[in-house]
């Protein structure tokens, strides 16, 4: 479980958005090469400037791509996507969000699952 504050912030709250204004990001510049380590592994780094300095971190990362070996379980997808949904949808859409991905092809349309994952305005 995250801290006790990670359930009262959401995408919309105006410090977050006033931090996501303080954000930049740029594709790392050998995401596309392979790593020397693994043909399927990206590098990435994240590098957080604040006013007692840089703080770096580097790592190539494989897991979830579509290649053998390095695939999400269906467990692991529905944990991860119910991680980042649960942001910004109450938990009963991010619930049906997740029926209705695993039944894709039994849904009369693609509408039936984006009615789930489009937040109220």
């Amino acid at each position: 479980m995250g801290p006790e504050w990670q359930d009262e912030v959401t995408m919309a709250d105006p410090a977050v958005r006033a931090f996501m204004s303080r954000v930049s990001y740029q594709v790392h510049p050998a995401y596309r090469r392979p790593s020397s380590r693994d043909a399927h592994a990206s590098p990435g780094a994240v590098e957080v400037v604040t006013r007692r300095g840089v703080l770096r971190d580097d790592a190539e990362y494989a897991h979830g791509s579509s290649v053998d070996g390095f695939r999400l379980t269906d467990a692991a997808l529905s944990e991860k996507f119910t991680h980042n949904a649960a942001r910004v949808l109450p938990a009963d859409r991010v619930e049906r969000a997740v029926e209705a991905a695993f039944a894709l092809d039994t849904l009369a349309d693609a509408g039936e699952l984006m009615r789930h994952v489009t937040p109220d305005r």
